[in-house]
């Protein structure tokens, strides 16, 4: 998988497409509750389809987002959503679902903003949205 995080964020754990990663400040200028995270969803359905469909199915991760968090944001990118709203302590919760319709899994990276890091937002959002899963058809 093709990622970008932040210069000197780190990760105790071994990459797993399925069950995740996730990268924290090791020390620097981020907050003590800013992270970053990578894994892969497939709602039920692993196996290539119209993904923007499937998420927004009744059952589907969007649909029950929508349902249990109250949002700030939630508009299309190409190829992908964002869904961000209120964190901890006056931070903020972002989620970036990227997909290939010729794809089995999608990507999810979520983040956490730090009440002093919401300014990098953008910047989040668009590492997140750069990111390339190995299991993305070229």
């Amino acid at each position: 998988m093709s990622a970008i995080v932040p210069e000197g964020w780190e990760t105790d754990e071994e990459d797993d497409p399925v069950f995740g990663v996730t990268f924290d400040p090791s020390g620097g200028d981020f907050g003590f509750f800013s992270e970053m995270s990578f894994r892969s969803g497939c709602d039920g359905l692993c196996e290539p389809t119209d993904w923007r469909a499937r998420l927004e199915d009744d059952d589907g991760f969007l649909t029950t987002s929508r349902a249990n968090f109250e949002h700030l944001t939630d508009e299309a990118l190409a190829d992908g959503w964002l869904l961000v709203s209120e964190g901890f302590s006056g931070g903020i919760d972002g989620t970036v679902i990227v997909w290939n319709n010729g794809a089995d899994r999608y990507l999810v990276c979520d983040f956490t903003l730090d009440e002093e890091d919401t300014a990098y937002l953008d910047a989040f959002v668009a590492a997140c949205s750069s990111s390339s899963p190995g299991w993305f058809p070229s």
